[in-house]
């Protein structure tokens, strides 16, 4: 019995149907993969802070795909979030995502088809995404607001050593002076990531100072030892008399010292003072000795006396 050999057969029409099915496969194929490119950002970038960035994609072929599928991951490789985004029926594709911690993120895109047979295109190169932090505040260990008074000086200084900007003054050093009220605002660039601090401000109010008292009798005052003095005040209210060993509140006060007596006048609503000073100084009263010695004689004669101090 021989063996009998079997050879496939094919038409040609058949041949034609299977080169035309290869064809279109092999066309769609290359249709699908080519779909989504690369738009923009063009280049890798860097920015300070959180912010959104915006990725664009150009679709060649939108009817080769039904969504955009994006891929973010962060430096170390590790993927972070994959989107699948519904695409609308046109020639491009744009999402705008924030990127609000520190670090490299890199973008991709590829095209998917659903259906019985789902496809998944090539994924475009990756943008390169770096977000850099912002410094913080060179003012955040202050207060937002202080009350003072006419005559204070304020002293804002910042720990960093670098630019800044200090409104309205325009400073650019690391402390200012503040003596008038206002809000001051700073800004504060790091010189090694080029990322400049947010705006931040604190409000002065300076307020003005209560009435002078005066102080009678006033300057250098001279008085015996032993003896005393009175001080008396020019208003009545709100006042504090002291010194090392005198605090009264009384308009008048009696002394018997040698040094500075203060007389101040507090704003009770604001803290602000006023005041006045008066300088007392004792002086010693003079010792008299006769030299001439006790004596005792009659009828009418004249007598010397002499006396030291």
């Amino acid at each position: 019995m021989k063996n009998k050999t079997y050879q496939p057969k094919f038409s040609t029409k058949s041949f034609y149907s299977l080169f035309i099915t290869l064809f279109l496969l092999f066309s769609f194929h290359d249709l699908f993969s080519q779909s989504v490119q690369r738009v923009s950002p063009t280049r890798d970038s860097s920015f300070c802070g959180d912010r959104f960035t915006t990725f664009s994609f150009s679709i060649s072929n939108p009817s080769a795909i039904d969504s955009v599928e994006l891929e973010i991951s962060d430096n170390n490789g590790n993927f972070s979030n994959l989107i699948d985004y519904t695409l609308p029926k046109s020639g491009f594709f744009s999402v705008a995502i924030l990127l609000n911690s520190p670090g490299d993120y890199y973008v991709r895109a590829r095209g998917r088809k659903y259906g019985t047979s789902p496809l998944v295109g090539p994924w475009t190169t990756s943008f390169k995404v770096t977000t850099k932090a912002l410094p913080s505040s060179p003012i955040g260990n202050y207060a937002k607001a202080y009350s003072l008074c006419n005559g204070d000086t304020f002293i804002l200084k910042s720990p960093y050593s670098g630019a800044h900007q200090w409104l309205p003054s325009g400073s650019s050093s690391s402390q200012i002076s503040i003596n008038q009220s206002g809000k001051v605002f700073v800004q504060y660039t790091d010189v090694l990531t080029g990322c400049t601090s947010k705006l931040d401000s604190i409000s002065f109010t300076f307020n003005p100072l209560p009435t002078k008292p005066r102080i009678t009798p006033s300057g250098v005052v001279r008085y015996c030892s032993g003896a005393s003095i009175t001080l008396s005040s020019s208003i009545s209210s709100n006042i504090q008399w002291s010194d090392t060993s005198v605090f009264s509140t009384n308009r008048t006060i009696t002394v018997q010292k040698t040094g500075r007596v203060f007389l101040t006048n507090v704003q009770t609503s604001t803290g602000c003072k006023n005041r006045d000073t008066v300088t007392l100084i004792q002086k010693i009263s003079p010792e008299v000795t006769f030299s001439t010695p006790d004596t005792l004689y009659c009828g009418a004669k004249s007598i010397r006396f002499g006396m030291s101090q």
